[in-house]
């Protein structure tokens, strides 16, 4: 498949082309990946939206037929230039859309301290995404949980997310494994975070 090279910025979405297509992000950035048939409203959440914070070894296939790609950065020091390389799929290659379910970007704080709250609700079709934890420097951790719980103890499933080292450094993400269940967050009250999903 011919492949085509882009360089997404913090400051407006990028037109990638169309749909079917393979992405794979080839520097150590967080890039907002969304779908559909017009750029998102700069000031809105996009429908379908997710976020990419590969290495570079591992691809994001969008099998949907008749829509167009967007890019943008999200979090990337300034000395590294976000890259995604495109391979375009054949129209009728026998693709089929996703059994995925997608959610807005959630941006949220927590509303009460060490108690659960739901991050991604349960739903039909597998749905994973990525956690940033934008909290300041020095903050306790946000815990993440792919089971669900919302026990009133932490869980042994939980994952912790760190906030950035300092104001130089980008905040800690996780990327949430896809799941049909609940997904859940836990930690102290008022710390915030911005979720990802698809």
């Amino acid at each position: 498949m011919p492949t085509e090279r882009y360089h997404p910025s913090a400051t407006g979405w990028l037109d990638a082309g169309p749909t079917p297509c393979i992405l794979q992000l080839k520097t150590v950035a967080c890039i907002l990946v969304a779908v559909g048939s017009a750029p998102p409203a700069d000031n809105g959440s996009p429908a379908h939206c997710l976020s990419y914070t590969r290495d570079g070894a591992d691809l994001l296939p969008l099998p949907m037929e008749g829509e167009r790609v967007y890019l943008r950065a999200q979090v990337a020091p300034e000395r590294i230039a976000p890259e995604v390389v495109i391979s375009r799929g054949a129209v009728g290659s026998g693709w089929a859309s996703p059994p995925c379910d997608w959610h807005p970007p959630v941006l949220a704080t927590i509303a009460e301290s060490d108690a659960y709250q739901v991050l991604f609700p349960a739903g039909s079709a597998l749905h994973g995404g990525t956690i940033v934890n934008t909290s300041p420097p020095g903050s306790p951790p946000l815990h993440v949980d792919v089971t669900g719980a919302m026990t009133p103890d932490l869980s042994t499933a939980a994952i912790p997310v760190y906030p950035a080292l300092d104001l130089t450094t980008a905040p800690g993400a996780w990327r949430v494994p896809p799941t049909r269940g609940a997904v859940t967050i836990r930690g102290q009250a008022g710390s915030t975070f911005v979720g990802f999903s698809a």
